[in-house]
């Protein structure tokens, strides 16, 4: 945080390169009585802190911590009659936390 005069403002220490790609698929389907809608989504984010907030820090070069680098997401639909089915299910990829500098 940052004060100017009496108020306090937040303000980047770190320098960071993030990108990545992101897919999304959906397919429904109309049947006898009803439908069957499925799909998913995958995510793959790279965020990598490029300096650190002093020159010894151990997370330069590393992915963000609590920045999961894969994520994805698939679910099942199934309408029939006024009667929904549903399923859904994630994976969200291995965060680490401050102090854990993993590739």
């Amino acid at each position: 945080m940052e004060a100017t005069g009496s108020i306090w403002r937040p303000f980047n220490l770190k320098e960071v390169q993030a990108s990545g790609i992101e897919f999304t698929g959906k397919y429904k389907r109309e049947l006898a009585g009803g439908s069957l809608g499925i799909g998913g989504m995958y995510a793959f984010n790279n965020s990598t802190l490029l300096e650190g907030i002093s020159e010894d820090d151990p997370s330069v070069g590393y992915q963000l911590p609590y920045t999961p680098k894969h994520r994805a997401v698939v679910f099942a639909d199934l309408m029939i009659k006024s009667y929904r089915f549903s399923m859904n299910n994630a994976f969200t990829g291995m965060r680490y936390g401050i102090g854990c500098f993993h590739q």
